[in-house]
């Protein structure tokens, strides 16, 4: 074999390996778009069960019962605090590589709290319960077989369960039916056909809430 030929033979081998690079970059680049879309139209449904902390309300009326207690002159003054939840059990279905919908029920309990200035002894306490329904529609940034990130927003209501004096028999008003909502930041669900997930955001589910999920 002369020299030019072995010259072109390794030219040729060269000219080959770049036309398969270029190629294989044009084949990942041109199903990067697909990413997440292997299961379209059979998207499945998940169940979910979670917990959230830091509610809108709990904001909302801790910060007005500072502001009233600071203002106005009270013999007592008022603590709000959660006694349990959001507890939430839910579905959820992305419809699309882009877009998700889903619905929520949970449970809360609300607690105030009124303790004596001067004596700094608890005169009254009183609960609240309260179930709740909150249906969801979310933007999917991403949605493959182990990953899913969405934001997305939820409105609803709930309706009082029970009230109940712990301490004392203060006269409580509180609306029976209130309406419920969820602006979410971030959602992160992470795993296989059962996995975690976490979201944050503001509102009734919580600042923050999390839990376990199981896809059917």
């Amino acid at each position: 074999m002369s020299y030019n030929s072995i010259v072109r033979n390794q030219y040729d081998r060269k000219v080959k390996m770049k036309v398969l690079c270029a190629l294989m970059m044009a084949i990942c680049l041109g199903t990067w778009p697909m990413h997440g879309q292997v299961r379209e139209g059979t998207y499945p449904v998940t169940v979910h069960a979670g917990y959230g902390v830091l509610t809108a309300r709990l904001f909302v009326e801790s910060i007005a019962s500072a502001i009233f207690t600071g203002i106005f002159p009270t013999d007592d003054k008022l603590d709000v605090s959660m006694g349990y939840g959001p507890v939430i059990v839910g579905a959820y279905k992305p419809l699309n590589r882009w877009f998700g919908v889903g619905i929520d029920a949970g449970v809360y309990q609300m607690r105030y709290t009124w303790t004596s200035k001067q004596s700094d002894v608890v005169t009254h306490r009183y609960r609240s319960s309260r179930m709740m329904i909150l249906p969801r529609i979310d933007v999917l940034w991403m949605n493959d077989e182990k990953i899913l990130v969405s934001s997305g927003a939820a409105l609803g209501g709930s309706f009082l369960v029970s009230g109940t004096n712990e301490i004392g028999t203060y006269e409580m008003s509180e609306p029976t039916t209130l309406t419920e909502f969820q602006f979410n930041i971030l959602t992160v669900q992470s795993g296989g056909d059962v996995g975690g997930f976490l979201e944050i955001g503001f509102g009734s589910r919580g600042l923050f809430h999390g839990g376990l999920y199981v896809r059917l």
